[in-house]
């Protein structure tokens, strides 16, 4: 399905300009709105720039800028939590601290206003104790992280985008995930094409960890687990 929207959204491209509202597909203005082409053309030109500047080893902060460029891009130059375009920011949803390697991931950026942006570092904005719990400074709210996954799972939903191509999550993610709150389970539903990555991301943190309801139901002599997260 992806080279079909790729391969016509780039013949449609190659059309004079004043053609191009004319013959762009219907299902891209839900994606990208009144300017359909121009800004599906280039959140691929910012999506490739930032590949190919993380190919060749560019400075971390150029490679930052070009992806806050791509992750505004990809959320309509707009706040995704309130719909407000004044003073946007590209927003880390896991620190460099607790994740090194979502620094520049797709699925771990979501552009919010300034006053959202203040909202996931009011309680705490410096490097965490790594020794201790996750989450026990509360400077990684799993609240927050879950809503915000959803916040960009219902936009993509809400306008039909292919959540593969614009919010890849690599595997190295999931597996930090399934390390800290558990759920191995779901982890293969998404090997097996049965859940999308994205899914898996908002759902895994809406829960509290695998082994607090392990350890809770084995107490109360019942099964705790999440429905969906139970093996049978």
């Amino acid at each position: 399905m992806k080279w079909i929207w790729q391969s016509e959204a780039y013949r449609v491209s190659r059309l004079p300009k004043n053609l191009h509202r004319a013959y762009t597909p219907t299902w891209l203005f839900s994606w990208f709105g009144e300017n359909a082409l121009d800004s599906f053309i280039e959140l691929q030109v910012h999506k490739r720039r930032l590949a190919n500047a993380l190919r060749k080893g560019r400075s971390t902060r150029w490679c930052l800028t070009l992806w806050s460029r791509y992750i505004r891009a990809r959320d309509r130059d707009r706040c995704v939590c309130c719909d407000s375009t004044d003073q946007l920011q590209a927003h880390h949803i896991w620190r460099r601290a607790t994740y090194p390697h979502g620094w520049f991931e797709l699925r771990n950026g979501v552009t919010l206003c300034r006053a959202c942006h203040r909202i996931p570092h009011a309680v705490f904005n410096r490097a965490p104790d790594l020794s201790l719990p996750f989450g026990a400074e509360n400077g990684d709210d799993q609240d927050e992280i879950a809503y915000l996954y959803g916040a960009l799972y219902d936009d993509a939903k809400k306008r039909g985008i292919d959540q593969d191509e614009f919010y890849f999550i690599p595997d190295r993610m999931l597996s930090f995930f399934v390390k800290v709150q558990g759920y191995e389970e779901l982890f293969e539903l998404v090997r097996n094409g049965q859940v999308s990555r994205s899914r898996m991301a908002h759902e895994i943190w809406r829960w509290m960890p695998e082994c607090f309801y392990a350890a809770l139901g084995q107490s109360l002599r019942v099964d705790l687990l999440p429905r969906q997260f139970r093996s049978s």
